[in-house]
């Protein structure tokens, strides 16, 4: 028995030779779904795949231009009577700006003119001492010439006590010259139990001459002459005349690139880069700056490292805080 099969239809619209018409589709596939749905499922690879190699390849490390920079706070409050501007060059020990303090003036002033005054009534006192010390003895010795005389008969009595009456004056000016000396004396105790707060007095007023700490540059004067700035307040920070640095962010992933004397270029945003070397390495873990985050690394700790630029930064590139890049050498 031969079986003989239908030869298959030479297009999907024709059956047994007639044309049959199929009613279109309800609803057209897209293909982008697939897609979407394809990448959705192989995106963790490509994230991971993707950190690996940034990782392994480029070794590229957000940082920032920073320069030897403090903040010069006053101990005490005062209100600053002047200031240099910003930008001014300063040697060290020179005088940025200048705060005053009435109050504290004025009680040192006044302590001041109390102990000049007790210095000259000390020395009056012993002055007057030794004068009342002189006619006393003057007047005793004529008290007792006048006795003599007056048991010889060429003295009278009223001469006598009148020379008596001199005397008894003459010791109690003593008297009161040594009470006035002891008066001294409890003035000089009350006088040294305030050289404490004289000296508390000079060094405050002197802590009103915020001082340069070392040679450089004025870079930011917090407050204007006339303004009121309370003990402990910022007037005024200076930048050191040491070439700037750049600090680094390392992940602890890329640990082997913080070591000392590993080379790296330093990519500034404008296009520009220098070379530079790792001088130092942070001893403990620091955040991340949030502006410095790259989603492709971790957003924890990471490790600090200072770099020192083979030369000399152009003055454009020398602003404290200026973000760069870092492309570590890979060997």
């Amino acid at each position: 028995m031969k079986i003989h099969f239908n030869s298959p239809p030479s297009k999907p619209e024709e059956s047994l030779g007639l044309s049959v018409r199929y009613a279109p589709a309800k609803r057209a596939l897209s293909k982008w779904r697939w897609r979407f749905i394809v990448l959705l499922l192989i995106w963790p690879l490509l994230f991971y795949l993707g950190k690996y190699l940034y990782s392994t390849i480029w070794a590229n490390m957000p940082g920032y231009v920073e320069m030897e920079e403090t903040v010069l706070k006053t101990p005490v409050p005062g209100k600053i009577s002047h200031a240099l501007n910003v930008g001014s060059s300063v040697t060290k020990g020179e005088i940025i700006a200048q705060l005053e303090n009435g109050e504290l003036n004025a009680e040192y002033s006044d302590l001041i003119a109390k102990k000049t005054e007790s210095r000259e009534r000390k020395a009056g006192g012993t002055e007057a001492l030794v004068v009342a010390s002189k006619l006393r003895d003057y007047r005793k010795e004529r008290y007792l010439t006048m006795v003599k005389l007056g048991s010889r008969g060429a003295a009278t009595e009223a001469d006598v006590a009148d020379s008596f009456a001199a005397l008894q004056a003459a010791e109690k000016d003593v008297l009161n010259a040594r009470a006035d000396i002891d008066a001294r004396h409890v003035e000089k105790n009350a006088e040294n139990t305030a050289e404490p707060r004289l000296a508390e007095l000079q060094w405050k007023i002197e802590s009103l001459k915020i001082k340069a700490p070392w040679s450089g540059v004025v870079a930011q004067v917090y407050a204007k002459p006339g303004e009121w700035i309370p003990g402990g307040g910022d007037v005024a920070s200076i930048r050191s005349e040491n070439p700037p640095f750049i600090q680094a962010y390392v992940e602890p992933a890329m640990a082997k690139y913080a070591t000392v004397g590993h080379l790296a270029t330093i990519r500034f945003l404008d296009g520009g880069s220098v070379r530079a070397r790792v001088t130092s390495v942070g001893l403990a873990t620091h955040r991340m700056p949030s502006d410095a985050y790259n989603p492709l690394l971790s957003k924890g700790e990471s490790i600090v490292v200072v770099l020192e630029t083979a030369s000399l930064l152009p003055s454009k590139y020398r602003i404290r805080g200026l973000p760069v890049n870092i492309h570590f050498d890979l060997f």
